[in-house]
């Protein structure tokens, strides 16, 4: 199979090397002359415009590119019948989602929106849980963004623009998602999002999120690029006991009147998700209706774009 790659910074790079390991498909990446990415260590055809596109005929593309680049790159795609691999968030605005979406519909597109954490054990585990014993969710997703991407300069990174899709809402909307997916579909959105610190240009580092869902579930949601404590945590209230699931211990304690009745941990490899995802893609290579396709994802989209637009305090 013909896979081309739009963006190859380390979550295109890390997609494109796990491909590889099948040596199922042949790869190819329209690569920027500005592009700062490094260079892969691994074979992979690159090429110069979209005239060699069009040569190579690519069957699927992975957009791994900076977000505001998403949308315009994914209409680009499926104008040429490409089935849509498109990493996280969908877009940094929903400029140009109806074209996008319109297209999909039309060419009945195969398309995912890559959330990763949804194939992360101590998510899937939590999930089973909650749907035998309905509650409601607190979650802690707070780190310190300098720390992310050691050696570049932090005020060009697209994680602190707003208009290049930068801030937490959008890095962080993982948590968002697998709210939607532990107790969706996710019908309303409030809170605040604001810049408190001096880690982004112009983008929100904090945020606060109270998410309303089907049949009065419900969750809240905290998310920082402030904290010198690397937190992703999410505290699950149920009638008969309280559950903390913690993503970074990858493990679940199980608590009754203030004693751990119950623990599980779960031994798993970040690259291990990585690959669950992808065999997922593929396994519904022909199937324009699976979980989280574009047409799905852009109803949260939607939800999270109108938050940062009306919730944002100065």
């Amino acid at each position: 199979m013909k896979i081309i790659f739009f963006g190859l910074g380390s979550i295109g790079q890390r997609h494109a090397r796990l491909l590889q390991e099948s040596r199922k498909h042949e790869l190819f990446a329209l690569r920027s002359q500005c592009s700062d990415a490094s260079e892969p260590d691994f074979p992979i055809h690159a090429l110069k415009n979209w005239d060699e596109v069009d040569k190579v005929r690519p069957e699927v593309a992975f957009i791994t590119n900076p977000t505001a680049l998403h949308i315009e790159t994914a209409v680009r795609c499926a104008e040429r019948g490409m089935a849509l691999f498109l990493e996280k968030p969908l877009g940094a605005s929903e400029k140009g989602l109806d074209e996008l979406l319109r297209l999909i519909k039309e060419k009945s597109l195969v398309t995912y929106v890559a959330y990763v954490l949804r194939f992360h054990p101590v998510i899937i585990q939590l999930k089973e849980i909650l749907e035998k014993n309905p509650g409601t969710l607190r979650i802690e997703a707070a780190s310190f963004l300098p720390t992310w991407r050691p050696g570049r300069d932090l005020k060009k990174s697209y994680s602190s623009l707003r208009e290049l899709g930068g801030g937490v809402v959008f890095d962080l909307s993982h948590e968002i998602d697998y709210v939607n997916y532990i107790l969706g579909p996710v019908e309303n959105i409030e809170g605040v999002c604001a810049k408190r610190g001096n880690v982004t240009v112009d983008a929100e580092d904090s945020a606060d999120m109270y998410i309303m869902c089907r049949e009065g579930r419900f969750a809240s949601i905290h998310l920082s690029f402030l904290s010198h404590l690397h937190q992703r945590q999410i505290i699950a209230y149920l009638q008969e006991s309280t559950v903390v699931a913690d993503l970074i211990k990858n493990d679940i304690l199980i608590y009754k009147e203030n004693a751990v009745i119950e623990q599980m941990n779960f031994s798993i490899e970040r690259e291990e998700l990585f690959r669950r995802q992808l065999n997922f893609f593929f396994s519904n290579i022909d199937n324009p209706s699976m979980s989280n396709n574009i047409i799905e994802a852009s109803n949260l989209f939607r939800k999270i774009c109108l938050f940062k637009q009306k919730c944002y305090v100065d």
